[in-house]
């Protein structure tokens, strides 16, 4: 499994985090990179990881992501999403003040 490119987890500023994020091409059906990354930095942060494959297709997978334990009493919170853009891959751009490319107003910036 590739290492995280990923930044530091403890990196407050979510417009590098966006932009390392879609520097990952993960047009449809090449989502494999960036859920390996994500899986690295999920653990790295204190959470389970559960790779789902699917059956059409075993190199691609859902991922489950949970804290442990999961069954402690509280809030509980539910986020769905994908992590496929469409093609072309359009790299990423920061100006300092917006991000910019594929995946920047999409389930990789959480819209």
């Amino acid at each position: 499994m590739p290492t995280s490119p990923l930044l530091n987890p403890n990196e407050e500023r979510v417009e590098i985090f966006l932009t390392e994020l879609m520097k990952i091409n993960s047009c449809t059906g090449n989502e494999e990179d960036l859920s390996a990354a994500l899986t690295v930095y999920f653990k790295a942060t204190g959470w389970h990881v559960l790779q789902q494959p699917l059956k059409s297709d075993p190199k691609r997978h859902n991922l489950l992501v949970t804290k442990i334990p999961y069954i402690a009493p509280g809030p509980r919170y539910v986020l769905n999403t994908h992590m496929d853009t469409v093609p072309p891959y359009i790299p990423p751009a920061y100006d300092g003040t917006k991000v910019t490319g594929r995946g920047a107003n999409d389930a990789k910036g959480w819209d």
